[in-house]
């Protein structure tokens, strides 16, 4: 049962969150997958913190030689960004084929990744771009390339209680 659901301001007063709970808290932005695991039985959580209204992180951005997707882009930003379109085809078109309409405008493909779902249809994508995810603990911040982010079906490299992936790098 959650017990406490916190909007971060910032990526730091988000993994301050994390800290202070303990691992308790789960990080959350679109949260389709979390939501039915927490459920389930499946992950546990008391409290989550939704990482949404970090602006930064609701972003897609181009730079000289590489693109970062936020934590919190959903799939309908990336399917509908001229940049990945015109850039990165596949992984506009794979974001376009998740879930229906509704879980497009809700699901993250940062949430996607962490999920660890053999069948996930943007990560697939990703994998194929050679791509990294960024990610923040205890103020430091580090990358990993996608597939190494994947420890099995369902599991992640990644603790979401008590790290915080920032965004996607292609």
């Amino acid at each position: 049962m959650i017990e406490e659901y916190y909007f971060a301001k910032s990526v730091s007063d988000a993994l301050f969150f994390l800290k202070e709970n303990q691992g308790q808290a789960r990080i959350i932005a679109g949260g389709t997958d979390l939501l039915l695991d927490l459920a389930d039985e499946k992950k546990h959580a008391a409290k989550l913190v939704d990482i949404t209204h970090i602006s930064e992180l609701a972003e897609i951005t181009v730079e000289e030689n590489f693109m970062r997707i936020g934590a919190a882009v959903t799939h309908t930003q990336i399917t509908r960004s001229p940049h990945i379109q015109k850039h990165f085809p596949a992984l506009a078109a794979a974001s376009g084929k998740v879930g229906s309409l509704q879980i497009r405008n809700i699901s993250t493909l940062v949430g996607n990744i962490i999920n660890a779902q053999p069948a996930a249809d943007g990560a697939v994508a990703l994998s194929a771009l050679d791509a990294r995810i960024e990610m923040m603990s205890e103020g430091s911040l580090s990358t990993l390339p996608l597939d190494d982010a994947y420890l099995g079906t369902g599991k992640s490299a990644v603790n979401s209680q008590a790290q915080l992936v920032t965004g996607v790098i292609i």
